[in-house]
């Protein structure tokens, strides 16, 4: 990401990894680790469960608090 450039904008993770799921067959997504405290629970599960219906049921879920 640039910066310097006033359009670029910081994406959420989940959000990013939707399109590789759509657009790839074979390589596994997901995250090494997706912070639970920063949203309720039910969220993040529905947002995973549509990326992994996206790819096909190739997402790989790491959760964690600090």
């Amino acid at each position: 990401m640039d910066r310097q450039d006033p359009h670029t904008v910081p994406s959420d993770l989940w959000t990013t990894l939707a399109g590789p799921a759509r657009d790839t067959r074979r390589i596994r997504l997901g995250t090494l680790l997706t912070a639970a405290t920063f949203r309720s629970p039910g969220l993040p599960a529905v947002i995973v469960a549509i990326v992994d219906t996206m790819s096909g049921g190739r997402v790989e879920l790491g959760r964690g608090t600090g």
